[in-house]
């Protein structure tokens, strides 16, 4: 299963030394590690942000 939620918000540099992620950052990728799935965070400044979850098949 694939789902891709995104928006054309403000964004941020994900790849920044200085980001540090959020509580709901952390919880999205906790919960996608408890169903043994792969969470993708794209984002760019002024450009907005795409969130990535790859489940495995059973």
């Amino acid at each position: 299963m694939y789902s891709c939620k995104s928006d054309n918000g403000k964004g941020f540099a994900v790849q920044s030394r200085h980001f540090t992620p959020g509580i709901g950052l952390s919880s999205m990728r906790q919960r996608a590690a408890m169903i043994e799935a792969s969470l993708v965070i794209e984002s760019e400044e002024n450009k907005g942000t795409a969130v990535h979850l790859i489940c495995k098949p059973d």
